[in-house]
């Protein structure tokens, strides 16, 4: 579980830790500028699927007027001449303004996918260095975790084996004086002691997967079985 907020007010963070902290936040800001940034590009491009829209619907009206008027010509012109429709004149004054507001998007797009992506490319750089600096921070974490969690449990069970290979090694030295049975018994309990060592287990990468992914939000993450 990410720690940062937990840590007391007397432990300070490592070199390494305080230079992803910074990271991490300058990412974060750079992440909401870039946000920021593509809001109007999205909006900019979507001035050109309503030209698209506005096109469409005024080719679809006028289609429907030249139906009108060529019912009237097959008709000998009976009638006074058909005139476009409402909406045809109202979907062509949209068609204007779709047009004007394609121009002037168009104008004002390259400046702001410029801007985004130089962001973009700050933020590239900035991931690659974060990542260099969260391999240090592992580095350091799973030496923490080796003087905490892990020299502790090798450094008690090796006091509870060499207690066992201490009765084992008497059994030994009682055979070779007296040709004993305890020679049998010895080899015995060697094995015994031999058998109590776990098979080569495949490695858990659960805990260094997830000690990446909290890094990259959290400088003050530890490595952590659970």
């Amino acid at each position: 579980m990410a720690r940062t907020a937990q840590l007391s007010v007397v432990e300070t963070l490592s070199p390494a830790r305080e230079a992803l902290t910074r990271i991490n936040a300058e990412i974060a800001e750079l992440r909401l500028s870039i946000a920021a940034a593509n809001e109007p590009i999205v909006k900019l491009i979507a001035v050109a699927v309503r030209l698209a829209d506005a096109e469409q619907k005024l080719a679809a009206s006028r289609g429907e007027d030249d139906e009108r008027r060529a019912s009237w010509l097959a008709a000998d012109r009976d009638g006074p001449r058909p005139e476009p429709s409402d909406q045809t004149l109202r979907y062509e004054i949209e068609l204007v303004e779709a047009r004007r507001d394609h121009v002037a998007a168009e104008r004002a797009l390259p400046v702001r996918q410029e801007e985004a992506q130089r962001l973009n490319e700050r933020l590239g750089a900035l991931a690659l260095q974060q990542r260099a600096v969260v391999y240090n921070v592992v580095l350091e974490a799973v030496r923490d975790f080796c003087e905490t969690e892990l020299r502790p449990v090798i450094a008690e069970f090796l006091r509870r084996e060499n207690a066992l290979r201490g009765v084992a090694d008497i059994l030994w030295q009682e055979g070779r004086r007296n040709g004993s049975a305890s020679l049998s018994v010895a080899a015995q309990v060697s094995a015994a002691i031999e058998a109590c060592r776990p098979d080569k287990t495949n490695p858990n990468q659960k805990p260094g997967e997830r000690l990446l992914r909290e890094l990259m939000s959290d400088a003050g993450a530890r490595l952590e079985l659970e």
